[in-house]
C-alpha cells in the first residue's frame, strides 16, 4: 500500500491541480520523488515495494492520480489520496 498526503496546490501543477512530467529511464521511486519536488503531496512506501522497471512516459497536465494510476496498473501496489 503507498501512503499519499496532499495539502495545497504548489508551483509544479497549474491553476486546475494539474502536473506535467517526463520521465525518462526513471524508477518508480524516482517519478516519485519528482512529484514530491513539484508539489506538496509525499509518499510514504517501503523500498522493496516498487518495481525497479525504468518508465519513459511523457504526463502533460494530468492529475497525480492519474500519473500514479499509471505507473501502478501493472502492479499490485494500491493507493489512496487524502
Amino acid at each position: 500500500m503507498l501512503l499519499l498526503s496532499l495539502p495545497f496546490l504548489s508551483y509544479g501543477q497549474d491553476e486546475n491541480g494539474k502536473l506535467s512530467i517526463a520521465p525518462e529511464n526513471k524508477t518508480i521511486a524516482e517519478i516519485l520523488d519528482e512529484i514530491e519536488q513539484k508539489t506538496d503531496y509525499r509518499f510514504y512506501y517501503a523500498e522493496q515495494w516498487l518495481d525497479t522497471t525504468a518508465v519513459s512516459k511523457r504526463y502533460n497536465s494530468v492529475s497525480v492520480a492519474e500519473i500514479l494510476e499509471d505507473i501502478f496498473k501493472d502492479t499490485d501496489i494500491n493507493f489512496f489520496i487524502s
